[in-house]
Formats: structure tokens, C-alpha cells, sequence
């Protein structure tokens, strides 16, 4: 376990020992994580996820239906937040990753920086999506939440709701609202708990289907 709330457990999972090897470097260079390798095949990365207990978790996709199996039974693990790794972002794919429960999606070629700033993004609760997917994700509106958002949250968890359903992060909530990060993480974590949900996909999709207006996302990780 992690002693410091500022240090993520970060896992790696993938097929090809090369491109692991060069993510464990990139990681392991970044103080504020501490990195390890989940063994293969998928029973053998989930025993490992269930002692170690990542905070994110890096997955590279080598088969489509190996990535639906991995995400249905990385749900029972709500902790870990999963990131998928691809070599290329097609839409349809993106769409159902994060209705099933990833926490975003990253090309393979991106950069070292882009993928630290995914792994403390999606560390502290955000998705990593372009804005353009982000709106497709909403637009599909499945698996609606029925709790009521207003009815159980104060004036300020309502002004970051609307703020998480615009698709902002964290850092923009906090300039908004001139209050901190660690503020707004915590209020996000307490509107969580109240209306029973996991993630801001599904808060965002809650908020939107109890309201008269349909808000344009603007920036969601990147």
C-alpha cells in the first residue's frame, strides 16, 4: 500500500515485452508514481490486480474481446482506474471502453509527457478524452443513474456538477470557482458517494438527463 495520497500505484499491462519495458522507464522516472508489470494471461493480471491494488492501471489492447473481459471484471476493482492503450482512437471502440468503465483512452504514440499527464489526470478522478469524444460518450446516454442530483447536493456540488457535465477538469473547476484542486476532488468524491456513482461519465449523463439544457463539453484530460 501507499503511504502518501500524492504517490499512484501505477500497473502496466501489456503483451509485448519491448513497449512494457519502455513504459516502466517513462514511469519510473516520475516521483510521484510507483510502478509495477501485471503478468499475463488475464486470470494471472487480475490476482495480481487483487494484491497490489493499483490506483491506474495501463492496458494494451491486443484483442477486442479481450478488452471488454478485462474491463467487466476490472469493475469489481472501482479503485483501479483503467487506461486504455491504442494504436489508434476509433470512435465506436472509445465509446463502449468508457461505458464500461475506463477511465480514458491514449494512443501509442503519444508522447512521455502526454502520458504522465494522463496518469495524474485520470489518477485524480478525470477522463483523459478529446472534447469530441467526450460529446460522443454523452450522446449516447446509456445507463442512466435514477438518483436525483439536485435534491441531495449543496449549492456548490451543483456548480461543480454542471461544471463536470461541460467537460472540465479538475484544475479548471478550481479557476472557475476559486477554490483548490484537492477541494474539488473532494466535493466530486462526496457527490460520488450521495448519488451511489463511479464516475464522472456517469455523473455528467445523471446531470444531463435531469436537465432542460444540453451543455456542449468543452475539454475533458487533454
Amino acid at each position: 500500500m501507499f503511504q502518501s495520497p500524492e504517490i499512484a500505484s501505477v500497473a502496466i499491462c501489456s503483451p509485448y515485452p519491448i513497449f512494457r519495458e519502455g513504459l516502466l522507464k517513462i514511469l519510473a522516472g516520475e516521483q510521484s508514481f510507483q510502478v509495477c508489470d501485471l503478468p499475463l494471461p488475464l486470470d494471472r493480471t487480475l490476482a495480481a490486480v487483487e494484491e497490489t491494488h493499483p490506483d491506474v492501471v495501463l492496458y494494451e489492447v491486443s484483442s477486442t474481446q479481450e478488452s471488454w473481459a478485462f474491463l467487466a471484471a476490472m469493475r469489481a476493482h472501482k479503485h483501479a482506474k483503467v487506461i486504455i492503450l491504442l494504436d489508434d482512437l476509433r470512435e465506436e471502440f472509445v465509446v463502449r471502453a468508457i461505458h464500461q468503465g475506463a477511465f480514458g483512452c491514449l494512443l501509442k504514440t503519444a508522447s512521455p509527457r502526454e502520458l504522465i499527464k494522463a496518469v495524474h489526470a485520470t489518477h485524480a478522478g478525470e477522463l483523459w478524452l478529446s472534447r469530441r469524444l467526450f460529446a460522443r460518450v454523452l450522446n449516447t446516454d446509456k445507463g442512466r443513474a435514477q438518483a436525483s442530483v439536485h435534491g441531495q447536493l449543496t449549492h456548490r456540488q451543483r456548480q461543480i456538477v454542471e461544471l463536470v457535465t461541460c467537460g472540465m477538469s479538475n484544475r479548471e473547476i478550481a479557476e472557475r470557482l476559486l477554490i483548490t484542486e484537492p477541494t474539488v476532488r473532494a466535493h466530486i468524491n462526496d457527490i460520488f458517494k450521495k448519488l451511489g456513482l463511479h464516475h464522472r461519465v456517469e455523473l455528467a449523463m445523471l446531470a444531463r438527463s435531469q436537465s432542460a439544457s444540453r451543455p456542449t463539453p468543452t475539454n475533458v484530460g487533454v
